[in-house]
């Protein structure tokens, strides 16, 4: 719906001053029709626990936590059309495929786009680590908005993001990363700003070895981890008559896997799986018996995963299978 698009647009740019007589004139509709359009705004907003807020003469608004805030607005410029941009030399990195910089570029302009892929890529350099294709896109993305909010004055609150647990992060890693984006971008980050970085970095993919993988950062109990995994293999064990729990290449990959994704999906960062409905389509049993198993997670992350987080499981016990 474009006017729903159009009204969300305008909220999320900070514009208080927008009453529904000013979007009828814009959008040439009826204050009925804008009306019944606020209310579908609303409820999509409410899939982000985000309010709006209707003040009669003065405006309408949207309430709500800082970072619940930005996570609606990355799902809705990723719901936009863009501009294609003709040539791709303008991409500091090729990881950035050409639909995401279009994106990234229209959303938060080339400089920042360019600024913060710089700092990702000198951060692997120093660390040695790299991200995988689809995390780059991600930290990419939700960096950009955040060094746009914090340069609007929009900052998350030193009581609004709370960790589970203190960051594990035993080679300081996330320090690096707050220098060199810092230093790429020009901006200072308070605590919590920085804390949120670190979230965004602890949900992130890296290309490692098993070695590296035992210093990652992280923000979910060891423990915790173990035994969800366990109960997860354990219930497709049953299910194949196959003993997966006893596989210690899946059972690494799949820890591995579960605390990024258990840190995405609590904190609602959305990775995009660009073979999601191949894997549907090929993995179909697989997919719909580990997106079953979704309630394990959500009792740990308070919502339900993705089915992008469903289809990297997927390929995770798909591959074990096929050794099996």
């Amino acid at each position: 719906n474009y006017r729903v698009s159009y009204i969300l647009q305008v909220l999320f740019a900070g514009w208080e001053n927008y009453t529904v007589t000013l979007f009828a004139d814009e959008l040439y509709a009826s204050k009925y029709v804008i009306n019944s359009d606020l209310d579908l705004v609303e409820e999509w907003l409410g899939n982000y626990e985000l309010t709006l807020l209707r003040k009669l003469k003065n405006g309408i608004v949207i309430e709500g936590k800082e970072q619940n805030l930005r996570c609606a607005m990355i799902a809705h410029s990723r719901a936009g059309q863009y501009p294609v941009r003709e040539s791709g030399q303008d991409r500091k990195d090729w990881r950035l495929d050409s639909a995401a910089y279009d994106r990234l570029a229209a959303c938060y302009g080339e400089l920042l786009t360019g600024q913060v892929s710089d700092a990702i890529k000198a951060f692997e350099e120093l660390t040695g680590a790299s991200l995988v294709d689809y995390s780059f896109v991600m930290l990419a993305e939700y960096l950009c908005l955040q060094c746009k909010r914090v340069r609007e004055g929009k900052m998350i609150q030193e009581n609004e993001l709370i960790l589970p647990c203190p960051v594990h992060d035993s080679m300081g890693r996330v320090e690096l990363f707050i220098r060199m984006l810092e230093g790429a971008t020009g901006i200072t980050f308070p605590p919590a700003e920085q804390a949120y970085a670190s979230v965004l970095l602890a949900g992130t993919e890296f290309q490692r070895s098993g070695e590296e993988q035992k210093r990652e950062i992280r923000l979910v109990s060891h423990d915790s981890i173990v035994e969800i995994s366990h109960e997860i293999l354990s219930y497709i064990s049953e299910v194949t008559g196959l003993r997966l729990e006893e596989d210690q290449e899946l059972v690494a990959c799949m820890e591995a896997f579960l605390h990024r994704c258990i840190v995405r999906t609590r904190y609602r960062l959305e990775i995009c799986n660009p073979f999601l409905e191949e894997i549907k389509k090929n993995y179909g049993a697989i997919f719909t018996a580990c997106f079953s198993l979704c309630g394990i997670l959500k009792k740990e992350c308070g919502r339900l995963p993705t089915e992008h987080e469903v289809a990297f499981m997927t390929l995770l016990i798909g591959g074990a299978l096929v050794r099996a």
